[in-house]
């Protein structure tokens, strides 16, 4: 996955209108750098995974003790919301019920209904640059897509974006990671950081059965 640095490198140059200026050639530094080969905010961060008892899925989240979630039906619109303040990163995840047998194509439909996948004019508008997107059969057996992507903020800010759409039988899954760095001098630690969530986080959700709904409550009898 580490394909998603040099995408977004390359993103960003031609957005810049064109090629570097060379470089001239120095002699190697013997001494190692310091600098962290990992730039996402989550370097050596220990994964645990929360379980959505509403949804039966379980997500695998970084650094765990530092996320903020909220998981009810009468907040968020009924999305399990997780937010990492430190590094402004929001995981949105919902499972939908539908009436007929669905696929990948169904669900990013219905994706694309609940704002969480763009469709495809904002993407002929240019808002949005793809890095990755390709077929995902996760949760395993089910019917997915995996799309990653950066868009322009004001102010010179990047948000970077991991999508997971999957179909099987009579349910949608999506999961939005959202996360944003200052600019383009942060570009590598927003490509590092859009890796493992691509990777270790949408690439690593499973489901098991979810709670039953709460049985309606009986309406009062007339006297």
């Amino acid at each position: 996955m580490r394909r998603i640095i040099t995408a977004l490198a390359v993103a960003l140059l031609a957005a810049c209108g064109g090629a570097p200026a060379p470089v001239a050639p120095t002699a190697p530094t013997p001494a190692a750098s310091t600098k962290p080969d990992d730039g996402s905010g989550f370097a050596q961060s220990e994964f645990k995974p929360y379980r959505s008892d509403r949804f039966g899925v379980i997500v695998p989240l970084p650094d765990r003790a530092a996320w903020s979630i909220v998981d009810r039906d009468d907040q968020h619109g009924g999305w399990m919301v997780a937010t990492h303040p430190p590094t402004g990163t929001v995981v949105r995840v919902r499972r939908f019920e539908e009436t007929t047998l669905v696929g990948r194509r169904e669900c990013e439909l219905r994706a694309q209904f609940a704002g969480e996948l763009p469709k495809q004019e904002a993407l002929d508008e240019g808002r949005y640059t793809t890095l990755v997107d390709e077929p995902l059969h996760r949760p395993k057996g089910w019917d997915g897509r995996r799309w990653v992507a950066f868009e322009p903020m004001p102010g010179g800010r990047l948000a970077g974006h991991v999508v997971l759409v999957s179909g099987h039988q009579r349910i949608c899954l999506v999961v939005h990671v959202r996360t944003e760095v200052k600019g383009d001098t942060e570009a590598e630690g927003l490509a590092d950081r859009l890796e493992l969530f691509s990777s270790r986080v949408v690439g690593a959700v499973s489901v098991d059965r979810a709670k039953e709904p709460e049985p309606l409550l009986p309406s009062p009898k007339a006297p």
